[in-house]
């Protein structure tokens, strides 16, 4: 019984000290799957920041959560996050926390917006009959440490 006990408390110790193991790295994203998302997004930024609901509405899929009509659009992206962020000026990509897969994409990038110089803009794409879409866009604040 204490031989058992010892061994019980033997692996607790050795598997909560042992370190996890270390992540796959990030597959490389392919060119062009690469180029048509980067295309989509440039599109959005642009709807958004002209106040473009049809725009916006075309790059999204019908299938997004949320987004049923012109006024889930216009609640979301211009009552929201327009007037609290105020237009999107830059992005740069984070790869290390974007996915790549052409089924699943998520881009993660930090942006600067008008009223907000830190935010973090998440976007993430389904294919919809062998074309991506937007099935979400989000806008958080990064709060400065």
């Amino acid at each position: 019984m204490r031989r058992l006990a010892f061994r019980i408390i033997f692996l607790l110790v050795s598997t909560s000290c042992a370190g996890g193991e270390t992540p796959p790295p990030t597959p490389a994203p392919d060119p062009v799957m690469m180029k048509v998302w980067k295309n989509s997004l440039k599109r959005v930024i642009g709807s958004y920041n002209s106040v473009d609901v049809a725009g916006l509405r075309r790059e999204f899929s019908r299938q997004a959560p949320g987004l049923t009509d012109e006024g889930a659009f216009r609640r979301l992206f211009f009552r929201y996050y327009l007037d609290d962020l105020g237009r999107l000026k830059s992005t740069r990509l984070i790869p290390a926390d974007s996915n790549f897969d052409p089924k699943r994409a998520l881009l993660v990038y930090e942006a600067a917006f008008d009223y907000w110089p830190r935010v973090k803009v998440s976007a993430s794409f389904i294919d919809e009959n062998g074309e991506p879409r937007l099935m979400q866009l989000r806008f958080e604040k990064i709060e400065a440490n």
